[in-house]
């Protein structure tokens, strides 16, 4: 969640990703996640901008803003490193979300496709000819056979979001949540990662939610957030990580 040098492009792709690593930071305010890691150091890390685990699972989320280069094809997943991030975070056992600002339309159809099977043989059954030609050229890309292929497949979730609606989501989300203007949210939650780069980051067991709920309070200010240190380290004594910025709302 740094900036990285680069032109227009580079720095349009670089708010989408802060957007959709926002909003999950908040899904762990909320309590609808338990844990966030950004850009997890290792083999776990290999081909995500981080981790989150929810729901008892552990999900390696990667975000893609290009939309110059049209829809996410195969080959063009290949190229960019995608299919092989797939496999590598679907052998370990992680469910795998690829969240584009283009559609990524043979993905889609096959993970979905995938998920509803319960078996290789009903798989096989619903796919057309196009479908099965691209399972055979994933099986051939991942080194795997075409039933190896289908289970990774079943880990793999697609989300399309263009820019503005990328956008519109992160600004709903945040004025419903946060007194703060949805950039500042945004600014805030780019300084506090930052500074925990690489880091497990977890909600206490009371909660955001439960606690703004239980005070009448209709939303809170990102600030508030901070000082009162709703993110903390995952440590075994669950040491708090309040902001370098902010101690009182």
């Amino acid at each position: 969640m740094t900036s990285l040098p680069g032109g227009a492009a580079d720095k349009a792709g670089n708010q989408y990703e802060h957007w959709w690593t926002a909003l999950r930071i908040t899904d762990v305010l909320e309590g609808r996640a338990a844990r966030i890691r950004l850009e997890p150091l290792g083999e776990g890390g290999l081909g995500v901008e981080f981790e989150v685990d929810q729901e008892d699972i552990t999900w390696a989320e990667q975000v893609k803003e290009a939309s110059s280069g049209g829809a996410w094809t195969l080959k063009r997943l290949e190229r960019q490193g995608v299919l092989s991030a797939i496999k590598a975070q679907g052998l370990a056992g992680r469910a795998f979300r690829f969240v584009a600002s283009t559609s990524a339309p043979q993905l889609a159809d096959l993970s979905n496709r995938a998920r509803k099977a319960e078996i290789f043989a009903e798989f096989t059954g619903v796919l057309t000819d196009a479908l099965t030609a691209d399972l055979q050229n994933l099986s051939v890309t991942w080194d795997v056979t075409t039933e190896k292929a289908w289970t990774l497949l079943r880990r793999v979730h697609v989300a399309h979001h263009t820019v503005e609606s990328m956008r519109t989501i992160a600004n709903t989300t945040f004025k419903l949540i946060f007194a703060d203007d949805a950039d500042v949210v945004i600014a805030e939650l780019r300084r506090f990662c930052d500074d925990h780069m690489h880091e497990s980051l977890t909600a206490p067991k009371s909660g955001l939610t439960s606690n703004r709920r239980a005070s009448g309070e209709g939303c809170w200010s990102a600030t508030r957030v901070w000082s009162v240190a709703y993110i903390a380290r995952s440590t075994d004594t669950g040491v708090e990580c309040p902001s370098r910025r902010h101690t009182s709302d």
